[in-house]
């Protein structure tokens, strides 16, 4: 049985946050009309994708997808890694 010590865990955390929020990330944006539509997708990442009826609105949902994603992993990660 694999248990998490909260005192590890919350030192490691406290140390990726500040770690990570003193870092950049350049990632690659792709836009593709496609009929009515305009498809966007993150090359350097699988799963972040979206569409948009103008390209506008494809960019502002593609911000937030990469944004739930970075957020979502970045959790995954700080738990995962405190086990």
């Amino acid at each position: 049985m694999i248990t998490c010590g909260w005192s590890v865990f919350t030192l490691v955390r406290s140390f990726l946050l500040f770690y990570s929020s003193h870092m950049s990330y350049t990632f690659t944006a792709v836009y593709q009309k496609q009929g009515n539509w305009y498809l966007g997708w993150i090359e350097e990442i699988p799963g972040v994708n979206t569409q948009g009826k103008t390209l506008k609105e494809a960019k502002e949902n593609l911000k937030e997808a990469l944004e739930l994603v970075l957020a979502v992993n970045k959790e995954h990660f700080l738990f995962t890694s405190a086990c």
